[in-house]
């Protein structure tokens, strides 16, 4: 459970990164606190549901598509020493 909860964490990061949003930007729009934000990026906190939704909505992204098939499809994208694979293209 663990490791999948690091593969969330990874690709939110990953997808703010591409977005070109720092975390401060992102924690704007998705109304949390930048300290929150970047201890669900560094693993030290896991996030809820309703935190998850309001970060892939500050993104423009669809929660629908991003939760169909997981994390392990096309659409790469290098996050340090970790590949962060999207769920879809679109996500």
């Amino acid at each position: 459970m663990q490791n999948e909860l690091y593969i969330v964490a990874d690709a939110i990061k990953a997808l703010r990164e591409s977005r070109g949003l720092t975390q401060e930007q992102l924690a704007e729009k998705a109304d949390i606190s930048v300290s929150h934000l970047a201890k669900i990026e560094t693993h030290a906190r896991a996030m809820g549901m309703k935190t998850y939704i309001r970060l892939l909505e500050a993104m423009d992204r669809s929660v629908g598509i991003c939760l169909q098939g997981g994390f392990y499809m096309p659409g790469k994208a290098e996050t340090g020493e970790k590949t962060v694979r999207f769920a879809s293209k679109k996500c």
